[in-house]
């Protein structure tokens, strides 16, 4: 398209391409991901009405970061405002009794690895009830052996209940780990 000859196959390959027999994560693949990753299927179960059928659901998104959140929230809600009528006449998808970052809100625990714009903006917009730091050991996304320096790091500035809430806490509470 565009002027371009077609090809078959990926439009981009790296100077070096891995071994398929090796799992080496597509870097770049994994960075675009970010927000995309969680929204998706949180956007699918939120407008298909899964939290209006099961109140007491709640999901835990991993590895999303959490920056891009309250700015998807907004958008999440712009759109279902504009669009909710087209979704329920063509898709047939139920109308909702809230708005969409309602159920965003109150259902979904988010997590995050290192990312301290993403702590600051959360804090701000939305709160930390509901966001995770997880240190992903032993994956290759662990900052592990440097855990406590990314701690020190993501949580410049925040009160120690914050930090316990993000750190331990949510934890708990969304795996009823203090139930056992």
């Amino acid at each position: 398209g565009r002027g371009q000859p077609a090809v078959a196959g990926p439009s981009f390959k790296y100077a070096r391409q891995t071994d398929p027999e090796h799992h080496v994560p597509d870097v770049i693949e994994r960075f675009n991901k970010y927000g995309f990753r969680g929204s998706k299927q949180v956007v699918q179960m939120i407008w298909g009405g899964a939290f209006e059928r099961f109140p007491k659901l709640k999901i835990y998104v991993a590895e999303v970061q959490i920056g891009w959140l309250p700015n998807w929230m907004d958008q999440m809600d712009n759109e279902y405002g504009r669009q909710q009528y087209w979704a329920e006449r063509v898709l047939g998808l139920p109308r909702l009794s809230r708005m969409p970052s309602e159920y965003a809100r109150e259902h979904c625990y988010w997590g995050f690895n290192r990312n301290p714009v993403g702590v600051r903006i959360a804090r701000q917009e939305m709160g930390v009830d509901k966001v995770m730091w997880a240190s992903d050991f032993p994956h290759l996304e662990s900052d592990w052996p440097n855990s406590r320096k990314v701690i020190a790091e993501n949580f410049a500035g925040v009160s120690e209940e914050e930090l316990w809430k993000m750190t331990v806490g949510n934890a708990v509470k969304y795996f009823h780990l203090a139930d056992k």
